[in-house]
Formats: structure tokens, sequence, C-alpha cells
């Protein structure tokens, strides 16, 4: 038997409720507790509400980033809400004198908003691309680990002697990588002892 719409749409709310809550760090009694169901049907609605997360994802991520990004949804929906309220004229009254003689005034101020809910929401979408891998990796220039700089070898203060040595270990290098070997090691040594 088909379960009527407006069933569907309390099921659906009642998730969503349970979601919210979750996100929150709510136990699983207390989240029953707070809809009206059972503990069972709270864990019935985690399983569900979880695999919709991991289905909805773009990438096959694993539970954890979908709930971290699900979390970070609902920290923007909350910022963006709390943005269009910080928008919405200040209103006030006065009401002055006692009994039958009583005036009243009031008074509207418009704001223009909390910018903090906006970078609130920055950091949230900043937060997402990096969970996500959107943005170019961040280049790290190599150090020790005692965060010295690696060693490298100055080869102006070399001596001829040695900056031939070298040339003689990457020749060597050279010829053992491609298999032919170009002098044999006397001749390499006589001809340094000639220069």
């Amino acid at each position: 038997m088909p379960v009527p719409a407006n069933k569907k749409l309390a099921i659906a709310q009642r998730r969503r409720q349970v979601a919210d809550l979750y996100l929150q760090r709510w136990t699983q009694s207390s989240i029953a507790e707070r809809v009206g169901v059972d503990q069972s049907t709270v864990c019935d609605d985690l399983k569900y509400v979880r695999r919709e997360w991991r289905d909805s994802a773009v990438r096959d991520f694993d539970l954890a980033q979908a709930e971290e990004l699900q979390k970070l949804d609902r920290v923007e929906r909350e910022a963006w809400a709390a943005w269009e309220q910080s928008q919405k004229p200040a209103q006030s009254a006065v009401i002055n004198g006692d009994g039958g003689n009583q005036q009243t005034r009031k008074s509207v101020r418009n704001r223009h908003g909390d910018p903090r809910m906006l970078e609130i929401i920055l950091k949230c979408n900043a937060a997402r691309r990096t969970m996500l891998g959107l943005d170019a990796p961040t280049k790290i220039a190599p150090v020790m680990p005692n965060g010295q700089e690696p060693y490298r070898l100055a080869v102006a203060t070399l001596s001829v002697i040695e900056l031939r040595a070298l040339k003689r270990v990457r020749d060597r290098q050279l010829a053992l990588t491609q298999g032919t070997e170009t002098k044999d090691d006397d001749q390499t040594i006589a001809d340094d002892r000639i220069d």
C-alpha cells in the first residue's frame, strides 16, 4: 500500500529536524524526546539521512567528510538567516504618560546588515573548497626538520679539481643509466693529472 503524500512530507520534515539536531551533537535519545518518536526511529532516520548524504555527494567521499560538509551547510544556512535578519529595520516604541493620557512614539532605524555574518559565510565557503580540494595547492618551500634550508652544494666555492671530480661522477651516472661507459677510470685520472 503506497504511503500518502502528506505522510511522506511529515517523514521528510522529521528527518530534516533529526539531521539538524544530530549535526548539533544531540544524542539519539535526546533527539527522540524532542521530536516525539522512539529512539529506534531516530536511528533509522539517521541511517537514511547518512545514505542520502553519501548519495548526494559529487564524488565518493567517506561518511566523515560528508558529515563535515553537512555541518558547514548548516552553519552557512544559519549565517544567511542571521544576515537577512540583521538587514531588517529596527523598530522601537516609547510610551509616555499614565492612564488615559498615554502618548506613543514609534521609531524605525534602517540597518545595513551585520558583516560578521558574511565573514562566517566566506569562512564556510573556504573550508568547503579546502575539503573538496577545489583550490590550487599551496606551494611550500622545502626545509629540513629543524626549519633550516636543505643542504645545497655551493659550486662557486669548489676548486677546479673538485668540479672535475663532480663532472666525472655525473658522467659515470649518465653512462650507467645509458648502459655505456665513455672512458675507463685510468684514462680519466690521467686526464685530470694533465690538466
